[in-house]
């Protein structure tokens, strides 16, 4: 579209929006055919010769195409329209309309009970320390709250558990398709926490520096001789060690972080949540009261995860390379796996990395018994070592039964050539063995023909030398991207997510 917003088209911006559209639909063209497809589009499209058509002539010819329009995303639609006349900014904010709280209205009631339990529970340990000052009462109100929400930030990840309560009346009531989304912002509360714990913590050990001089400020902060804690005099060591790996972890499970394409450092860094436990329980002498209970289901729902991920042999048996850089692989589906649509699974790769586990949508139905899917997309350093693992040669280590993988994609190329041949039209020239009568209704002589007879023949010798190179052709391709193996993988789940409800719902959209 034109920068002077006047909506016309001309070959060239018509050109860009095919090639958007084309990409975005994963379809591959060469230049020249492109340039072919746009003149013939815009020309066709210009009635009045004029050298530009406007969006209502593109989308009555692209509506004259049906073929044409399958293939191609109208995501273009949106930025083919002309700039719309400049509208009255709304006055309200989003988060104030009535739709807006009329939708996620359990999602805001839960989040107005956590407040309020949160305030509740600093204002009562607040008073029952208001004798030692006012930051000290801020210092244990934090620690009440922290005691709290390091514990509920767990609950949250109970995937066993609250995939089992979306098939109860439970997720009528309580939001648990937001469960991410509240782990974050209990997240976020626990470092907001830390920092109000420790920052009135510093200012009353300054306090109790300067008044009675037994003991330094450094050594109220990264020393045992205060003897402040229940465990050995070590509250202000490990409060220090639990500050910084707080907030390694809020910095690296943002979203800069684990939309870089990194997403190994989120992972790794999450993994000192057993750290921050331990630590807890030293630092503060309450907090095992608040841990143990969802603790001991926290361990449970993670040994029924390794027992169920061990359990079996399972492996990757198929492998395809797709456009834009997609992975599907094909797994032997484990005996008694259970699925509905929308669940997502985690998996892990030894042979990509051995210790982590990367949680994807099974793609397949859960209809299909013998084999589970799975699309991965591209997208970090995990996901991206896996499309080049499988994007080497067979030679360089994909299987390591080179013979028995050789023999099953020769085998697997020959199908695929013989079911291509049987679908080329030969009108019935096609004889076995096992035919009892076999006419003759067409030949090739080996001698020198001549006139229209020995054009004709060079006609056919030319098509089927032609169909011979566009079978190898393809059967190149299917080799390349698309193979048998046998390669050992583990999996996790699988877990619930809010698409478990959709043929239950009303509307789907």
């Amino acid at each position: 579209m034109r920068q002077t917003g006047s909506g016309s088209i001309d070959p060239d911006e018509l050109r860009t929006v095919l090639k958007s559209c084309l990409r975005e639909s994963a379809i591959s063209l060469p230049e020249e055919k492109l340039d072919d497809l746009t003149l013939a589009l815009f020309e066709s499209a210009d009635k009045d010769n004029s050298g530009s058509i406007t969006f209502e002539e593109l989308k009555a010819e692209l509506e004259s195409f049906p073929e044409v329009m399958e293939n191609l995303t109208i995501s273009a639609a949106n930025w083919l329209k002309p700039p719309a006349t400049e509208q009255k900014k709304r006055h309200t904010p989003r988060y104030l309309t009535p739709a807006y709280w009329h939708n996620n209205s359990r999602k805001l009631l839960f989040l107005c009970a956590y407040a309020c339990l949160n305030a509740c529970l600093f204002i009562v340990a607040a008073l029952q320390h208001a004798p030692g000052g006012t930051w000290f009462m801020v210092a244990k109100g934090c620690g009440q709250c922290l005691n709290f929400n390091c514990t509920f930030v767990m609950v949250l990840m109970l995937r066993r558990c609250l995939t089992w309560l979306r098939a109860t009346w439970v997720v009528r009531i309580l939001p648990l398709d937001q469960n991410i989304l509240l782990h974050q912002i209990v997240g976020y509360a626990i470092f907001s926490f830390t920092l109000a714990h420790t920052l009135a913590h510093v200012i009353n050990f300054v306090r109790l520096s300067q008044s009675e001089g037994a003991h330094r400020l450094w050594e109220y902060l990264f020393t045992t001789r205060p003897g402040i804690g229940w465990v050995g005099g070590t509250a202000s060591i490990t409060g220090v060690v639990l500050q910084l790996i707080i907030s390694l972890m809020v910095v690296c499970s943002s979203t800069f972080v684990r939309r870089s394409g990194h997403f190994e450092v989120f992972y790794w860094s999450h993994l000192l949540y057993i750290w921050m436990w331990a630590l807890l329980v030293v630092h503060c002498a309450n907090f095992w009261k608040w841990f143990v209970a969802p603790g001991v289901i926290f361990l449970v729902e993670k040994l029924v995860g390794i027992a169920v991920s061990r359990m079996g042999g399972l492996y990757i048996v198929e492998v395809n390379l797709l456009p834009s850089k997609v992975t599907h692989l094909v797994i032997k589906r484990p005996q008694f796996f259970h699925f509905k649509p929308g669940d997502y699974v985690y998996v892990n790769i030894p042979v990509i990395a051995k210790y982590e586990w990367h949680p994807f949508t099974i793609s397949s139905a859960p209809e299909q018994q013998d084999t589970l899917w799975l699309h991965i997309r591209s997208m970090g350093q995990w996901t991206n070592r896996l499309f080049e693992y499988f994007r080497q040669p067979e030679t360089q280590g994909v299987s390591t039964k080179r013979l028995t993988a050789s023999l099953r994609n020769r085998r697997h190329q020959k199908k695929t050539q013989e079911d291509m041949f049987n679908s080329v039209s030969c009108n019935g020239t096609v004889a076995s063995n096992k035919d009892d009568a076999i006419e003759l209704t067409s030949y090739r002589p080996n001698g020198p023909l001549r006139g229209s007879q020995s054009s004709h023949t060079e006609q056919l010798v030319q098509a089927e030398r032609g169909e011979a190179s566009q079978l190898r052709e393809i059967s190149a391709k299917l080799s390349d991207n698309h193979r048998f193996c046998n390669i050992k993988c583990y999996v996790d789940g699988p877990y619930g997510t809010p698409t478990r409800q959709i043929f239950a719902s009303e509307h789907a959209v």
